[in-house]
């Protein structure tokens, strides 16, 4: 890897070109980019300074190029890469308060221009993180006042600038974190500039430019009585209005430029929409045919052999080759039930010296459309699994054979024991061969415990149920369930409120559980241990999700679905017909048939009294998982995630262990855990961050289903414009919540089907209201289009991407063009 982090990104895009000043402009990967909006330049301290004018998120650019976020800082010696970001010395201090001049938030500024934001407590104290607080410009109560009193409001790139102009006779804001706050920001201030005078004063770089167009003027254009994006002269590269100002500018100079400015038209941002009067409010104009309803979801790596356990490696090729399964969608299920078999019979300690215990159980699942051959992937590789199924089940009917013959012999032995007793019982002074007659019956029809069946796998089962089958199969258990929509609605239902928190307990592993039941009694279970698998297609996995994002369903239930996968779908099919690989499946079951029945001594495993029996890091396997786990750790306190990956990543803290005590399993099964397992397992953990991003990106980003349901209602019963709530009172299937209707049109407004104009509220005052207009394409009877400079027949039944010449997306079916369409019909997925 180039050890420039500017030129490391440049050679990995397309369409590169220099830029005069210094840097490149280049296509951007993360969208379907036909020019250079992608921007990447070289920061102050080496870093590369990546900027979509699309408003793509630099996690997407870097994933969509097999880069990581790290990857754009230039490499630091090692001491320093484990050292915490650090607060240097304060040196100013910006307070946001809301209207009435109430405190809100500050930010602080440290000696190294970094910003440090807080919010108040209280109770006189400070809480590090913006949670729950309200955003609203810098300087509130003056920007008020000057709209009010028709005053020219100034709008820069921080707190420090705006302070700059206000010493010089000028009211000026800014928003949280400049630049980088982004378009989102702005978009909620709108209302408040309702009717202002507003100039934009941009940095003199591209990411000012952009953020000053795209950012702050494309937001407040629709509803603030001007706006003018204003160039500064003699501004030295990437200087701002503080250097005007030091080099001699003025608060009455500074007016001077403002007014030969010309005002601001979406144009100048481009791509931008432009806005018309009509019927007493502002109707936007749409400049192109509506695009396809899929979402373009983050690149994916696809699973390689290499990473493939060696004993497992032949018989999860065969069978991908003979269905024409991605390779993930047999692998996945097979490290898991191979983790249920594993369960507590042998732990991992990760730390040279610390008590910290992981047991090697794990959860996942499979992502996929409709007939995408989930479930019969997944059914053949849990076969070992089931074979070993069969085999307990005909050891404990032999067993219980056998049993019911003891019991049958210990009950005629208490019966004839009963008999004595009656005769010895005549005899007076015979009182020791009574005792001992007596002690036969009491005793003699007791076979012992019966003995018990061993389970593997569950399917379609009550938590108390699942209970009673843990205590009796300490090791674990697999739940494994076809559709996992089902299994995470019977969490849900009322009355089973406390399911959650046992299976939470069970995804440790390592602790025990207590039922007390009026019906069952008291139920001990020792050992709570549950491996968890399922298939789920794309959209009901995002609603729920979405649902488990906040409130009292954020308990990190989801996240620990840590082997999850969203591969690609193979590029074609190919027609496999021959038999099985038999000898890489019997190797196969061999690895089950070993780990099914291995013991501490058979591993060399250390025991505790107390404790389950686990296996340490070998000396360089140690120091490569404390390499890596400061790694994990210092990415999460720096929080550059959103909290969903956030969560999801803290379970590798178990994951990367976890995986790294199965491999050697499956492929040394002896002594302390190896080095190249531990390389295995992080190989995994980058493999199955990649999908976890592009499964969270398909939660956050919108369901196209949902999207497809709104669609189709578009042309029946929505008038032109609509709101969220009329949506929302229709009752129409998955649309029933403000949220999904809004994530809904955020899509539909992504491709082009709609745009939403926001309409401040009344004199009455209340929330602004979203008005939805849809593209006079989709609207029936509608004879003109509002394209700019073009007509169009509506009796034209041709494609719009055959019309302007667009390639359609490999994920996106023919049903799937931009005319609204019914919502995809589930098919049950066909064997192979």
């Amino acid at each position: 890897m180039n050890a420039d982090p500017v030129q490391n990104v440049v050679d990995r895009l397309q369409g590169v070109k220099p830029k005069p000043g210094g840097g490149f402009t280049a296509r951007c990967p993360a969208h379907e980019d036909k020019r250079q909006s992608l921007s990447i330049d070289p920061g102050d301290d080496g870093k590369a300074i990546l900027r979509c004018f699309a408003g793509c998120p630099n996690e997407q650019i870097v994933a969509a190029i097999g880069l990581k976020m790290s990857d754009l800082f230039p490499a630091k010696p090692k001491e320093e890469k484990q050292q915490r970001r650090v607060k240097g010395r304060v040196v100013a201090v910006y307070s946001y308060v809301d209207e009435n001049a109430e405190l809100l938030y500050q930010v602080e500024r440290d000696n190294n221009k970094e910003f440090w934001p807080r919010r108040p407590d209280g109770r006189g104290g400070w809480i590090n993180n913006m949670q729950g607080v309200r955003r609203v410009p810098y300087a509130l109560p003056e920007v008020i006042e000057a709209i009010q009193a028709g005053r020219t409001v100034y709008v820069v790139e921080g707190e420090k600038d705006a302070d700059n102009l206000r010493a010089a006779g000028l009211t000026a804001t800014s928003n949280m974190g400049g630049v980088g706050g982004g378009a989102g920001q702005w978009k909620t201030f709108a209302p408040l500039f309702k009717g202002a005078k507003v100039a934009v004063l941009p940095d003199n770089d591209d990411a000012g430019r952009s953020h000053a167009h795209h950012s702050v003027a494309a937001a407040l254009h629709p509803v603030a009585a001007s706006v003018r994006v204003v160039e500064l002269p003699g501004l030295p590269a990437k200087g701002d209005v503080s250097d005007w100002l030091k080099s001699g500018g003025t608060g009455p100079e500074l007016e001077q430029i403002v007014a030969k400015t010309p005002l601001w038209e979406p144009s100048q941002a481009g791509g931008f929409v432009s806005f018309v009067s009509g019927s007493g409010e502002e109707s936007p104009i749409f400049s192109s045919p509506p695009d396809t309803l899929t979402i373009d979801l983050l690149p994916v790596p696809s699973l390689t052999p290499d990473m493939l356990p060696e004993g497992l490696r032949g018989w999860i090729e065969d069978i991908a080759a003979r269905g024409s399964f991605p390779l993930e969608y047999v692998a996945v299920p097979a490290l898991i039930g191979l983790s249920t078999v594993v369960g507590r019979r042998i732990g991992i300690k990760p730390k040279k010296f610390d008590d910290w215990l992981i047991v090697p159980n794990q959860w996942g699942a499979i992502v996929g459309p409709p007939g995408a051959l989930k479930t019969p992937a997944a059914q053949e590789a849990l076969r070992p699994l089931a074979r070993l199924e069969v085999e307990a089940r005909a050891e404990y009917e032999a067993a219980i054979e056998e049993y019911q013959v003891e019991q049958a012999m210990a009950k005629a032995r208490a019966e004839a024991a009963r008999e004595n007793l009656k005769k010895s019982a005549r005899k007076p002074g015979n009182e020791e061969e009574m005792r001992r007659h007596a002690r036969e019956a009491s005793s003699g029809d007791n076979a012992g415990d019966p003995p018990v069946w061993k389970r593997y796998t569950v399917n379609d089962v009550t938590v108390e149920k699942l209970g009673e089958l843990l205590r009796d199969n300490p090791d674990g258990l697999l739940l494994n369930r076809d559709e996992l929509t089902g299994f995470f609605k019977t969490l849900e239902r009322s009355g089973h409120e406390g399911d959650r928190a046992f299976y939470l307990e069970a995804w440790n592993g390592t602790g025990s559980f207590v039922y007390d039941r009026i019906g069952r009694g008291t139920v001990v279970i020792d050992s709570v241990c549950l491996s968890l698998f399922g298939t789920i297609q794309p959209g009901p996995l995002a609603r729920y999700l979405r649902s488990g994002a906040s409130g009292d369903d954020a308990d990190g239930f989801p996240q620990r679905l840590q082997m999850m996968v969203y591969p690609d779908p193979p590029r074609k099919f190919v027609s496999v017909d021959r038999w099985p690989n038999s000898d890489a499946k019997n190797t196969a079951y061999a690895v089950f048939k070993r780990l099914s029945t291995l013991t501490p001594a058979s591993v060399s495993a250390q025991t505790e009294e107390g404790n389950l029996p686990f296996l340490r890091f070998t000396p360089e396997a140690q120091t490569f998982f404390d390499e890596w786990r400061t790694g994990l750790e210092n990415r999460l306190l720096a929080g550059f995630d959103v909290p969903l990956m956030q969560a999801h990543l803290s379970k590798y803290r178990k994951l990367m262990p976890a995986l790294s005590l199965l491999f050697h399993l499956i492929d040394t099964g002896y002594g302390s855990v190896s080095l190249t397992s531990a390389k295995q397992a992080a190989a995994w953990c980058d493999f199955l961050e990649a999908h976890a991003r592009r499964i969270y990106q398909s939660a956050m980003d919108g369901d196209p289903e949902t999207a497809q349901r709104l669609a189709e209602r578009i042309k029946q019963s929505l008038p032109n414009p609509f709101t969220y709530r009329q949506v929302v009172r229709k009752c129409w299937s998955g649309l029933t919540a403000a949220e999904d209707v809004e994530k809904a049109v955020g899509l539909l407004e992504d491709r082009g089907w709609v745009k939403t104009v926001e309409v401040p509220s009344g004199d009455k005052g209340g929330r602004p209201t979203v008005h939805v207009y849809i593209h006079p394409d989709l609207q029936q009877g509608e004879k003109n289009s509002t394209h700019t400079g073009e007509t169009t027949d509506k009796t034209d039944k041709t494609p719009p991407e055959s019309r302007n010449g667009a390639e359609k997306s490999h994920h996106a079916p023919d049903s799937e063009l931009t005319k609204p369409t019914k919502p995809p019909v589930e098919v049950e997925e066909a064997a192979y």
